[in-house]
């Protein structure tokens, strides 16, 4: 699948601009006019000035500074502070071609491994690779545009080929992200949100009424708790925990009290999302945390590993992350 037309002309117009303003502030080409999509250009020149934009890509904010007028359309600014903010520069494993996109893995030691679903921009990826033979490596910069996963239009190749063992391995670890994480359809990764949400209204995770009083007793105490020392997204996760544990067959909630399980579903929640790590802005020591909830360790480490077990957090289930840690920020 590739853009519609209409995007594609917005798509290049953006990114043209941008190129010839890293061009002229640089000083990288002589005489490098503006190209006009779809006349031709000298790809090798634009590669150039291409690479020196992703070196530093600041130099898209110094753009929309110096463009404050109304050449860009408020829309058109979005879109480009997103590329700067979340593009995506790594090599990627194309691993197989669907109607709604080609699927790549990312395969490089300085970026996490993840799938994304990417969308070409005048061609799509089997147009332009139809007798490759699955996977092939590729370097490319994703790219976020109108809540889908573009590239910048340029593609580094590698001349290598995978026999049946690394294809075994590649397949083996592309079941295994989809599972943790899923297909990436959008840059940031806000899939997720929705789905809880989805969750929680869904018939199936009505709270039972034998434990709507315990629910509401705990969702109090972790909406306070994510209030005074967390943040939306963190009170999300952990009342979406608890809606999973409280529809369990046989609930573990069914047995003691609020403040320990809340407590528990914290911990667990917490730690997979780094509270713990004095390297993050929201850290909180271990010592204050039992303190707020006003119980031992042992019992809050009791509980966590009681919410591990049923909701297994504590294989990093995508779910229970927070966008932050699931994009990976400079932070970590």
């Amino acid at each position: 699948m590739n853009l519609s037309k209409q995007d594609i002309i917005l798509f290049f117009k953006l990114w043209y601009k941008l190129l010839c303003y890293v061009n002229l502030k640089l000083k990288i080409i002589k005489n490098f006019s503006e190209p006009i999509y779809p006349n031709g250009i000298n790809q090798e020149k634009l590669n150039t000035i291409r690479n020196k934009l992703w070196e530093n890509p600041t130099l898209i904010s110094d753009y929309l500074k110096d463009n404050d007028s109304a050449e860009l359309a408020e829309n058109e600014r979005k879109i480009l502070a997103s590329w700067k903010k979340h593009h995506i520069n790594s090599r990627f494993l194309i691993m197989k071609h669907l109607k709604k996109y080609s699927v790549l893995m990312s395969y490089d030691e300085n970026t996490p491994t993840r799938i994304y679903g990417v969308v070409g921009i005048s061609e799509s990826f089997y147009e332009m690779m139809p007798f490759e033979v699955l996977p092939i490596m590729i370097k490319i910069i994703l790219l976020p545009f109108k809540e889908q996963i573009i590239y910048d239009g340029l593609i580094g190749t590698y001349n290598v080929s995978f026999g049946s063992g690394y294809r075994r391995n590649f397949n083996d670890m592309y079941k295994e992200i989809k599972a943790k994480y899923g297909i990436i359809e959008s840059l940031p990764v806000l899939v997720f949100s929705n789905m809880r949400k989805n969750n929680i209204g869904n018939k199936n995770s009505t709270i039972p009424k034998n434990l709507e009083k315990k629910h509401k007793e705990i969702s109090d105490i972790l909406v306070k708790f994510c209030k005074e020392k967390l943040n939306d997204e963190f009170c999300e996760i952990m009342l979406y925990a608890l809606s999973k544990l409280c529809c369990k067959k046989i609930s573990p909630i069914s047995f003691g009290k609020a403040n320990s399980w809340a407590c528990g579903i914290a911990c667990a929640i917490g730690s997979i999302n780094y509270i713990f790590d004095k390297n993050q802005s929201y850290y909180i020591p271990w010592e204050k945390f039992m303190n707020w909830f006003g119980i031992s360790a042992s019992t809050a480490k009791q509980k966590s590993a009681k919410v591990d077990e049923e909701l297994k957090t504590y294989k990093l289930t995508a779910e229970f992350m927070t966008n932050r840690v699931l994009n990976k920020s400079d932070d970590f």
